[in-house]
């Protein structure tokens, strides 16, 4: 889906479910996403739609914002 709307230009890097051993709530997605990027996880921010997936950011010690419906509720 990326390559075919251009979005893979923009996004360094892509970490999935299948990519970690433990999922969400747990924060490895996000701690290898940033592991990748050679970033601090203090310096990132994550949008999720979910709130297991606000729980796993929030674990990875990163600043978190839900979104629903294109809609900013937490930060």
């Amino acid at each position: 889906i990326l390559k075919s709307t251009g979005l893979d230009a923009y996004i360094q890097v892509v970490v999935s479910a299948d990519d970690v051993v433990n999922h969400k709530p747990h924060p490895d997605t996000f701690l290898q996403v940033a592991e990748q990027l050679g970033v601090n996880p203090a310096n990132c921010l994550v949008f999720e739609d979910t709130q297991i997936g606000l729980q796993a950011g929030r674990a990875a010690g990163m600043e978190t914002v839900l979104v629903l419906e294109g809609e900013l509720y937490q930060r």
